[in-house]
């Protein structure tokens, strides 16, 4: 008779089989579908048991990753060409919004310009859509990132002191 652990062992073991990948994923995602509440549930709790752990090894994951999370990218986008027009769309509309009449293009022009010049990003100091507040897309909310520091930003206000 077989244990837990090793049966525990043996499902790991063929989930991780290239053959198996998929039809695990597929099946797992299925399960998630039928059992929201449960996976949902089990999700909180395991946030709650291990703080900070899931977005370390995400971006731990995706920095030793970026080939893969590109081709990832761009075949989500070409598999969902709306979506991806929505994406754009919206982040597009919400940079229009939050660009004053009065604001100097050309100095906002500036910023982009030298960022692909540098191979770096240009990130809002106080994000365009945050969680306690909204900035403004104007040349002194702007600052270049590399990309490493600007994906581990995201859209949050660091405080500076």
């Amino acid at each position: 008779m077989t244990t837990k652990e090793e049966k525990a062992a043996y499902a790991r073991e063929w989930r991780s089989r290239p053959e198996n990948i998929e039809r695990a994923r597929a099946s797992a995602r299925a399960w998630k579908k039928q059992n929201r509440e449960m996976a949902n549930a089990y999700n909180k709790r395991w946030r709650q048991e291990n703080p900070g752990k899931s977005a370390e090894h995400s971006r731990r994951y995706h920095d030793q990753n970026r080939d893969v999370m590109a081709q990832r990218m761009a075949a989500w986008r070409a598999a969902n060409p709306g979506k991806a027009r929505v994406a754009y769309s919206r982040r597009r509309k919400t940079v229009v919004r939050a660009t004053p009449t009065w604001v100097d293009a050309n100095a906002i022009e500036i910023f982009y310009r030298e960022a692909a010049e540098r191979g770096m990003h240009v990130d809002h100091i106080v994000p365009l859509k945050g969680r306690t507040v909204c900035g403004l897309h104007v040349p002194w909310n702007l600052q270049l990132l590399s990309r490493t520091d600007n994906c581990r930003k995201s859209n949050k206000l660091i405080q500076r002191t």
